[in-house]
């Protein structure tokens, strides 16, 4: 497992790079519905593997976001390597600053408060856009779902799955 540290200036805070499993990565897009009239936005994408899967499994068109050089080069030829560089867009860019407003679906999984951050963004998505969070929900928002899913090894871990119009939780948090 790659893990790598990562400074993010917006935040002030560090952030660390480790990849999805892929099993997560498969069943995030199974619950967001992905078809291959979809186009999928994964933010601080890593490796590429959603945005690869979505396009070699779903015929999805994907873009993946990442401030890293190192992962942004890693995913590029990973699509390239799968067969799927037509379907697939990778750049180097802060999710803060990105418009990903052409999503019809958003994978994540990042600090609670970079999610945070983005609550304008996800509330400002099209009506029907799917989110899914992996291991982290939207602080404040609620989920329409939530999922259990689990790993290999042994493990579990949970997907939040949001649908914009997004609801903000009575009470708080």
């Amino acid at each position: 497992m790659v893990a790598l540290m990562i400074l993010s200036a917006a935040m002030g805070e560090v952030s660390v790079y480790v990849a999805t499993p892929i099993e997560a990565a498969q069943q995030m897009l199974l619950a967001a519905g992905v078809s291959r009239t979809d186009v999928v936005y994964d933010l601080g994408c890593g490796d590429g593997r959603i945005v690869v899967l979505a396009a070699k499994e779903f015929g999805a068109r994907g873009v993946g976001i990442d401030i890293e050089p190192r992962c942004v080069e890693a995913a590029r030829k990973n699509a390239a390597r799968n067969g799927v560089a037509s379907l697939v867009r990778i750049y180097r860019g802060d999710v803060l600053q990105t418009d990903f407003s052409a999503a019809t679906v958003v994978t994540a999984w990042l600090m609670p408060g970079l999610l945070a951050d983005l609550i304008p963004r996800f509330q400002a998505l099209k009506p029907g856009t799917r989110i899914v969070c992996y291991e982290k929900a939207i602080p404040g928002l609620k989920p329409g779902r939530e999922i259990g899913i689990k790993l290999r090894g042994g493990g579990a871990a949970t997907l939040y799955v949001y649908t914009a119009p997004i609801t903000k939780c009575s009470g708080g948090t």
